[in-house]
């Protein structure tokens, strides 16, 4: 999930703005949304004073002049906050079904930016290499757990690099679990009837441990998952995953860092970096998708996330008895991202 939470305090639109009538964005899919909100788009011409900012952030800054199309970064604010007040009103009160309902929407565009950008792969090529030398050692494939899988980009681009891997998605989103799945069949050969992925609805709140899924896995990632909950929620999440873990398995972690929340030019640098960087690596990321990840994350963010330093993170997974590998920050200086070892 990107973390770009902005909102743009002075602008002026050099046109009319097209406003949406109430309530429509109601229901609609990703494809229909972006028909409907496409007059706002091409209506809207920016000029802003040198005064404009976003969170903060002047637009005049060293980070808006490093994305190409400065002046769409204005068009995502403003366009992002109409959609905002459009999906608002019918959205359920209850955290998780809130996130169900507007993943549909959110879902493709999210997938048209980390799917393409630098940042991500990165990351997933992180799991690759540790976890291809764990392959390695046990002769064998891996069978891998993606907790919170989203819409399974990890599973998805390490199953290009290692095909016979056993993939086990897990997520409270059913619209993320029929599009990973979606993904996952295209990785493999039409005319093969093997399906190496399964898909699980799953409510992490539930800790409970079977005695058959006990030691199971020899790979879990844990990526941008833990600062949904509550500090004193996420040892017993990560304790229930170690148990499923296979003695001298890995645990992969990425959560954002603590200071992602108190420095407006970390989200600025992140949303840009990453905009940037699928646009140029042949994305067909728009500008509606822009300002849809910063309406949805706003609307997800319900209450304080519950982000962790660096430190602290790496301590997080001591404290279950698991020891660090490696770790480092990535995903353009946002996440902290961990290797852990179960130990035998």
């Amino acid at each position: 999930m990107l973390y770009a939470i902005f909102s743009l305090h002075s602008w002026a639109a050099s046109s009319p703005l097209v406003v949406l009538a109430p309530g429509a964005l109601e229901g609609l899919n990703y494809d229909q949304a972006v028909k409907r909100v496409e007059p706002l788009l091409k209506s809207i011409q920016f000029t802003w004073p040198s005064a404009a900012t976003i969170d903060g952030v002047p637009l005049s800054s060293a980070p808006v002049k490093s994305f190409a199309r400065a002046a769409t970064v204005a068009k995502f604010a403003a366009v992002s906050n109409v959609i905002e007040l459009e999906l608002r009103p019918f959205l359920p009160a209850d955290p998780e079904e809130r996130t169900a309902k507007v993943w549909d929407l959110y879902a493709k565009a999210y997938d048209r930016a980390v799917l393409y950008c630098t940042g991500y792969r990165e990351m997933v090529a992180t799991v690759s290499f540790y976890a291809g030398q764990l392959a390695a050692e046990l002769k064998r494939p891996l069978q891998v757990l993606d907790a919170g899988s989203g819409t399974g980009n990890f599973p998805y681009l390490l199953s290009w690099e290692h095909p016979d891997w056993f993939f086990t998605l897990t997520d409270f989103s059913k619209g993320s679990l029929a599009l990973a799945g979606k993904k996952m069949l295209s990785v493999q050969n039409p005319s093969s009837e093997k399906r190496n992925f399964l898909r699980l609805y799953q409510n992490l709140n539930d800790t409970h441990v079977g005695e058959a899924e006990v030691g199971t896995q020899d790979v879990i990632i844990l990526n941008n998952v833990l600062y949904n909950f509550p500090s004193d929620k996420k040892k017993s999440i990560l304790t229930a995953l170690v148990k499923r873990l296979r003695a001298e398995g890995l645990l992969f972690l990425g959560e954002p860092l603590a200071e992602f929340q108190s420095i407006p030019t970390k989200k600025l640098e992140l949303f840009l970096g990453v905009a940037k960087s699928a646009v140029e690596h042949g994305s067909p990321f728009t500008e509606f998708d822009g300002a849809l990840l910063i309406a949805i994350n706003r609307l997800l963010v319900t209450s304080s996330p519950s982000f962790m330093t660096f430190e602290a993170q790496g301590a997080l997974g001591s404290s279950v008895g698991l020891k660090a590998i490696a770790g480092g920050v990535r995903y353009y200086n946002s996440i902290g991202f961990w290797v852990f070892q179960k130990p035998r």
